[in-house]
């Protein structure tokens, strides 16, 4: 049974499900700094291990569910903060670093979301949406880990 389907029945047996949360918060706590135009995004480039790390923490304090550092990893803010050209690899390694975090602190199914950030204007990123995604020859989107997410997660503030 994979870490979704593991979730859902738990969910539906009524228990109390933890998922992580604050990333930039703790990546700041943590003497990670927050770029202007990409907040936490950037941390995927010049700090995958702290956000790793992250993750780890929050599986052994609990955690059913982590949260990709995604959510700031887009086309716009990367491309503001100069890492325009690196944004398959941003979100490519914050999905890295999830699993890597779950191979490494997980002693229980932990499912992987994987975050999708909201575009100007309210509305979800284009250039996350499923169909817009640059794709290679095997359909797979283009820089994408062999596994990835099991689930997405839409922050909205």
């Amino acid at each position: 049974m994979n870490p979704a389907e593991h979730l859902s029945r738990r969910l539906e047996a009524g228990e109390v499900i933890v998922i992580d949360g604050g990333m930039g918060t703790e990546l700041q706590a943590r003497g990670v700094p927050m770029d202007d135009e990409a907040w936490c995004g950037a941390a995927n480039l010049l700090h995958q291990d702290v956000v790793r790390e992250i993750h780890e923490d929050s599986i052994r304090a609990g955690a059913d569910v982590i949260i990709t550092n995604t959510y700031a990893a887009a086309r716009l803010p990367l491309s503001r903060a100069g890492f325009g050209d690196r944004v398959v690899e941003a979100n490519r390694r914050a999905v890295e670093a999830a699993l890597e975090a779950r191979e490494r602190a997980a002693d229980r199914p932990v499912a992987i979301a994987g975050s999708i950030g909201i575009a100007p204007g309210g509305r979800f990123a284009p250039a996350l949406r499923k169909e817009s995604r640059p794709r290679g020859e095997d359909g797979k989107p283009r820089g994408a880990p062999a596994s990835g997410p099991e689930l997405r997660s839409s922050q909205l503030f």
